[in-house]
């Protein structure tokens, strides 16, 4: 059973006497207010705590950070001079300019042993412009000229100055100058700058980075130490200027008069030069780099490692060592001696050289390489100066040369070669090992002085034409196929273990004509021509001669061999001759 408030009265009363309880009672907390707030005003220094700077001229004294609240102008001299350390300048975006007639002072100036001093986002301008290598004009002699330690100019635009445009700085980055008339920026360390129209010097620092520069008075656009990422052009009157010059050049491009870049060492460097006299690139040692132009368009006096080089008057590429280089000269046919090549130096290995009027590869010693020339050797490596010291020429290993009407491959010492030539001598040396020297329409294929183990073929409408020419000739092979003319396999002075072939529509030839023929076969299908044809004596050998007058063995003394002819043998004295 349910059980009912029999009283509510009651209960209403009770609950509004807990409410009409004291809040004091309830909570148990103090309730007197607890005052006014305190001040917080500051005062104008601590709310700006830098000193302004509102009139030029001005001069700083004392450290600490100064700053500009609209465009200021000086009538001449130097509008802000820092005789303090500690100062921080802060331009504020606005402009420092002069109104004097005749450039002079500085938009800021500070000279002495004055230190930690920091210039940044402004603007300092003049009035002078440069005409044909000239400056005149009105306003600053100077943008900003800083003598200190530990100074740094920030975001900072000069233009229309007639001497320095920023100089000297510490570290100077971001900043930009157009139009001064010695240097553009002069200082240790130079970051993400720019100079235009500068007289002598773009960019000059000991680290330079991510820069442009020009000089235009037979100028230098950047130069440096270290220089990285950077662009600088030389001009001039006088096609002296160069593009970027440095210890260590890396990743940089140079356009100059004279040289496009110069360095001690160029890493992937690009360098141009439109002087007929000058280099696109010139260093002592260039790794993956490109030069254009000049008397050569990279010259390294010690190595070009994976560079191209080209020119149009002179050497593509001239070095000392050149490894995996490939050079390019358009140059008009050369006078003895002086001739140019694709390629000119003491060593090329791995290296393609061209030319068409001049030789592809002149050089000491070339191994694995390929020239080629229209006009002269593909390969010339003889009795010529060569490359940056001197030398006289040498050998040429396991390489390839081809020319239109000259010596495929002229050497000292030929190894392992393939010469070839459309007009003339495939391969020519002094002594020849293991070598291929062809000649399609020309006079030799091989002709040397010592031949081992060479082979030697010649086709074509000339007369007189051989397959291989030596003074000894050992373990070589000789071919003539001549449609219009005489010729031979192999002429020499003494021939062993040899094979000399001739086939001919015209009079006369031999497979193969010696003073001394041993352990060799001789073949010739011409009328009038022998198999072996001997002055002395052939030993051991073979002849055959096919056509019509034809002797398969011609000689004073024959000792042991077996010849075939349309008309026998000459023989004047035969010992066992069958």
């Amino acid at each position: 059973m349910k059980k009912c408030i029999r009283n509510p009265l009651a209960v209403l009363l009770l609950l509004s006497a807990f409410c009409l309880q004291p809040l004091a009672l309830r909570a148990g907390g103090p309730l007197t207010p607890p005052g006014a707030p305190a001040p917080t005003m500051k005062s104008l220094q601590e709310m700006e705590p830098r000193t302004l700077i509102a009139s030029v001229p001005y001069t700083i004294t004392a450290p600490g950070s100064y700053y500009l609240s609209n465009n200021l102008t000086v009538a001449t001299g130097d509008a802000i001079t820092i005789s303090a350390s500690g100062v921080t300048l802060d331009l504020n975006g606005f402009t420092l300019s002069s109104t004097a007639a005749s450039a002079t002072g500085a938009g800021i100036y500070s000279s002495g042993s004055y230190e930690d001093i920091t210039i940044l986002n402004g603007h300092i301008r003049g009035g002078v412009t440069e005409s044909g290598g000239v400056y005149t004009g009105s306003g600053f002699a100077n943008g900003v000229f800083v003598i200190g330690s530990n100074t740094k100019v920030t975001d900072v635009t000069v233009s229309g100055v007639l001497y320095y445009g920023i100089y000297y700085g510490s570290v100077v980055s971001g900043c930009s100058v157009v139009t001064a008339g010695y240097y553009g920026i002069d200082a240790n360390v130079v970051e993400s700058c720019s100079a235009y129209d500068c007289g002598y010097y773009g960019i000059i620092g000991n680290q330079v980075s991510y820069c442009y520069g020009e000089g235009v008075n037979n100028g230098t656009g950047v130069s440096g130490a270290m220089i990285i990422n950077s662009y600088g052009y030389g001009s001039g009157p006088g096609n002296n200027g160069t593009g970027v010059s440095g210890s260590t050049v890396e990743n940089c491009y140079g356009y100059g008069g004279n040289q496009g870049i110069n360095a001690v060492t160029a890493n992937n460097c690009y360098g141009s030069t439109y002087s007929t006299n000058g280099y696109g690139l010139y260093a002592s040692d260039a790794n993956g780099c490109y030069g254009y132009g000049g008397y050569s368009g990279v010259y390294c006096e010690g190595t070009a490692q994976g560079c191209y080089g080209s020119t149009s008057y002179g050497h593509g590429v001239t070095a000392h060592a050149a490894n995996n280089c490939y050079g390019y000269s358009g140059a008009s046919t050369g006078v003895y001696p002086n001739y140019w090549a694709g390629i000119y130096a003491d060593t090329a290995n791995n290296c393609y050289g061209y030319s068409y009027n001049n030789y592809g590869l002149w050089v000491n010693a070339a191994n694995n390489s390929y020239g080629e020339s229209h006009q002269l050797d593909g390969i010339y490596a003889r009795g010529g100066s060569a490359g940056v010291s001197g030398k006289n020429g040498g050998a040429v290993e396991n390489s390839f040369g081809y020319s239109y009407f000259n010596y495929g491959i002229n050497a000292s010492s030929a190894i392992n070669c393939y010469g070839e030539s459309y007009g003339y001598i495939g391969l020519n040396a002094t002594i020849a090992n293991n070598c291929y020297g062809y000649s399609p329409n020309g006079a030799d294929g091989v002709s040397v002085t010592v031949a081992n183990n060479c082979y030697g073929v010649v086709s074509g409408g000339y007369n007189s034409t051989v397959g291989l020419i030596a003074s000894v000739a050992n373990n070589c092979y000789g071919y003539c196929y001549s449609s219009g003319g005489s010729g031979t396999g192999i002429y020499a002075t003494v021939v062993n273990n040899c094979y000399g072939y001739l086939s001919s529509s015209a009079n006369y030839g031999d497979g193969i004509i010696a003073n001394d023929i041993n352990n060799s076969y001789g073949y010739a299908s011409a009328p009038y021509s022998h198999g072996l044809n001997a002055g002395d004596l052939v030993t051991g050998s073979s002849g055959q001669g096919y056509g019509t007058g034809s002797y398969g063995i011609y000689a004073y003394v024959a000792n042991t061999c077996v010849g075939s002819g349309t008309i026998g043998n000459s023989i004047s004295h035969p010992i066992n001759v069958f």
